[in-house]
């Protein structure tokens, strides 16, 4: 199939969950189906917008009578069936942990009105649904030509299905469309790299030194690692695990840009730490051609939160100089699977681009770079 051939599917789909059509089905009221930060979020819109919200649904409550939001909490097995009929089942529910399939099989065994799940939500909502890559519908339709324009940018029949998939994914949020994702050759994949036994290694987004060890224990041997990892609680396990190896490291409190600057940034220990115009603390984000001027990296990791574009730009000449391999994420912004592409095009040419999948839910998708 080409992209002709999908955008004809895929407008038929939109045609038939237009937003008229979901908004009209949430007028009959709804459960929520998620009490995490997203399901949250989900909720406040759906109270702004007028739609009555019956209760919340997830698995962390263990039976009914609990209260959340000032609203009814179940566990799923203890909504009644005959409570729901006729309501809407909205899933707030978007991460690469949520278990889609299951929910909404469990959505659809009962007798809701009807089930409105993540690919549903910005054109049900708006904008202030939208979340790393999820968007409106007709905005993957009006880009078509965009993504059809990344498959002549890729190396091999496995990204250019798995560009394919993703595409179709995110029109219909069905998770039997959703292409193979291995999470275990993540920044390492099969038959793509084929990196120098020891490395010069840019790691941008080092959380704890989990990609450090992930290599290492692919036999990858790192020398000089330039790790750059903003949220305060990560680094300093950063700092703790770096006393224990034995390659040169280099480690830097803020995060990757393409000049100085200070931006708001939402910490949380964790993997969620994210770029966020409501985030707890400031943080210093910098460009790596003004910090390490003379590195010459042979591998460039980065899962930086919507940053990378700006990130690669900031290494441009470090990129002209050693032209390295890439691992870069592509799923934080919606326009990041074509955008990203052309821009490495761009600064290196002399790559050959690869796409693979490495988690559920469209999460954890990374763009490749190969020196030819």
């Amino acid at each position: 199939m080409n992209f002709l051939d999908l955008e004809t599917e895929l407008t038929a789909f939109v045609r038939s969950r237009s937003p008229t059509y979901l908004q009209e089905k949430l007028s009959a009221g709804c459960y929520v189906y998620g009490a995490g930060g997203y399901g949250r979020r989900i909720l406040a819109l759906l109270r702004a917008r007028g739609v009555y919200c019956h209760g919340i649904i997830d698995r962390k409550f263990t039976g009914a009578g609990e209260i959340f939001e000032g609203l009814p909490a179940f566990a799923p097995e203890a909504l009644p069936p005959a409570q729901v009929k006729g309501k809407c089942l909205v899933v707030g529910v978007h991460s690469h942990l949520a278990k889609l399939d299951t929910i909404l099989a469990y959505g659809r065994s009962l007798p809701f009105g009807d089930v409105l799940w993540n690919a549903d939500l910005p054109d049900a909502l708006g904008a202030e649904a939208d979340n790393f890559w999820l968007t409106a519908r007709r905005f993957v339709i009006e880009h078509l030509s965009d993504f059809a324009e990344t498959t002549s940018r890729l190396a091999d029949d496995v990204s250019v299905r798995t560009l394919m998939e993703l595409t179709r994914y995110r029109i219909t949020g069905e998770p039997e469309q959703h292409p193979d994702f291995n999470l275990s050759e993540q920044y390492f994949p099969s038959g793509v790299l084929r990196l120098p036994k020891q490395i010069s290694f840019v790691d941008g987004g080092a959380f704890d030194g989990d990609t450090f060890r992930y290599l290492r224990g692919k036999g990858v041997e790192i020398g000089d690692w330039a790790a750059f990892e903003p949220d305060p609680r990560n680094f300093g396990r950063l700092v703790d695990f770096a006393r224990e190896v034995s390659s040169r490291p280099a480690l830097f409190p803020c995060g990757l840009g393409d000049e100085f600057s200070q931006i708001r940034f939402a910490s949380d220990g964790g993997t969620s730490s994210r770029i966020a115009a409501s985030g707890d603390i400031t943080i210093p984000s910098v460009a790596l051609d003004d910090v390490l001027p003379k590195l010459n990296p042979d591998y460039i990791k980065l899962d930086i939160e919507g940053a990378e574009a700006a990130a690669l730009r900031g290494m441009a000449r470090a990129i002209g100089r050693a032209r390295p391999h890439f691992a870069v994420s592509v799923y934080h912004r919606p326009d990041d699977l074509w955008t990203l592409p052309r821009l490495l095009r761009e600064l290196a040419p002399y790559a050959k681009l690869y796409l693979r999948q490495h988690e559920a839910n469209a999460f954890d998708t990374v763009l490749y770079g190969v020196p030819a």
